[in-house]
């Protein structure tokens, strides 16, 4: 679980109480898009004013930089490079519908034409709290199949940024996708407590399963990364409403687990062997400790860890990485406790073991694994989703080897991961499955 502490923090040392983060308005070229010879691609945000497109079927994703006349953008050959420019797009809106230019060097000119997905957007209720919502609906009359969406920890829109409800909607499934609670234009306080979300997401259930175009008996999830946590905790409480879950890049293990593997395999990224590595994981555990006295207790064991080894050049690491661990070790206790009594809520699934929900839910389930995760280290996930589905749990597995978190291959540049493009045949294995599940219904 990608842990919101450090940004809340240093939002709240500035004198600032956590709020939602900005995000790019909505833009009418997004949507998917198809060429003459059926390859769609899906048009989404990403940073600034910027737009990025993905590929279906090759997993090529570029950002697409504005050009200066309107409608007008380019790209550089590679995950987010400007230049040298080796491609410039044109949309094109008509009354007929929006067409896309598409002119790459070394390649003829194509034309795509935007697909009539219908975009609706609207509110429903979670308990006290309005959280606003877009239903894309596929071309048809229907009543169509439908796929909520359960959000990663991210803290940015998901009506905005999200490009999954184009690319479902473009091979016949309704997608349903919303803010979740206090980002976007949505209420509430942003958290990390898996009950509430799991509320949240049957809440969103609920009301598209009341839509007149919705096949009420038809309904899936799909989570990302913490939505592997959430998802199958809202199908197990819907009480037969959710007909199948899909999970990418979840985990099936707490997240403090997590936490602790991802500390591991920072320091081992670094080099260092395994005495730095034990003596990580009593810092920790001691962290942890602090973690479940709701932050009252255990700072001194904390200290005295950090203390001894304070020249150490591996606790830098550490800190540098960020995470909970990361944040205890970087903060004053003040400004902790100060955010704990903010938002105690935020990491009140920490200790979360998923176990035994997946071990009764009797829904159809598939998790897409990235094989090099190095933001949800997957080792025990794996094993876990081996044994119950040896044990005749409803559950398959697909492991993508060269994949990163988000399903995303990646290059070593500078040191660093740098993403390339998404896994080839990721985007079909996701709708393919899910359609299946829907059809067999």
């Amino acid at each position: 679980m990608k842990s919101s502490l450090p940004f809340l923090l240093a939002g709240l040392l500035a004198g600032l109480a956590a709020g939602c983060s900005k995000n790019p308005a909505p833009s009418p070229f997004f949507g998917a898009y198809q060429f003459p010879d059926g390859r769609v691609i899906t048009v989404s945000s990403s940073e600034g004013k910027s737009l990025r497109f993905s590929d279906m079927e090759s997993g090529r994703s570029q950002r697409l930089y504005p050009s200066g006349s309107a409608g007008s953008y380019h790209s550089g050959a590679g995950w987010a490079t400007e230049a040298p420019v080796n491609l410039r797009v044109r949309f094109e809106p008509g009354a007929s519908g929006t067409k896309l230019m598409w002119n790459e060097t070394g390649s003829i000119a194509q034309t795509a034409v935007k697909l009539p997905l219908r975009v609706r957007t609207a509110t429903f209720h979670s308990g006290a709290i309005d959280l606003f919502a877009k239903l894309v609906l596929p071309e048809g009359d229907g009543p169509f199949p439908a796929v909520v969406l359960v959000h990663g920890s991210e803290k940015d829109a998901a009506t905005v940024l999200y490009d999954e409800p184009y690319r479902y909607a473009a091979h016949g499934l309704a997608v349903l996708v919303f803010d979740k609670r206090g980002t976007g234009k949505s209420g509430g306080e942003y958290g990390q407590d898996f009950d509430q979300l799991a509320g949240d997401v049957l809440a969103g259930v609920a009301w598209v399963r009341r839509q007149p175009l919705i096949d009420p008996g038809r309904i899936g999830l799909a989570g990302y990364s913490q939505g592997g946590w959430v998802a199958p905790l809202a199908a197990s409480r819907s009480q037969g409403a959710v007909k199948f879950v899909l999970v990418e890049f979840g985990m099936a293990e707490p997240p403090a687990q997590e936490e602790r593997w991802e500390v591991r395999n920072a320091l081992r990224a670094k080099g260092f062997g395994e005495e730095e590595q034990r003596r990580a994981n009593a810092i920790v555990d001691a962290t942890q400790e602090i973690l479940r006295s709701h932050l009252a207790s255990g700072w001194d064991r904390l200290d005295a860890l950090a203390d001894k080894d304070a020249d150490q050049p591996w606790i830098d690491v550490i800190k540098e990485r960020g995470g909970l661990t990361g944040s205890l070790l970087k903060y004053p206790h003040w400004a902790l406790r100060a955010y704990n009594n903010h938002n105690p809520q935020l990491t009140a699934s920490w200790f979360y073991d998923p176990q035994p929900v997946l071990a009764h839910l009797d829904v159809p389930m598939l998790w897409l694994i990235a094989g090099q995760d190095a933001e949800a280290p997957n080792e025990v996930t794996i094993e876990r989703l081996r044994q119950l589905h040896q044990a005749g749990r409803p559950v398959e597995m697909v492991i993508f080897p060269t994949a990163d978190h988000g399903l995303r291959e990646f290059a070593i540049r500078n040191g660093k991961r740098v993403a390339t493009r998404y896994v080839p045949g990721y985007f079909r294995m996701e709708w393919e499955w899910m359609a299946r599940q829907a059809r067999a219904l």
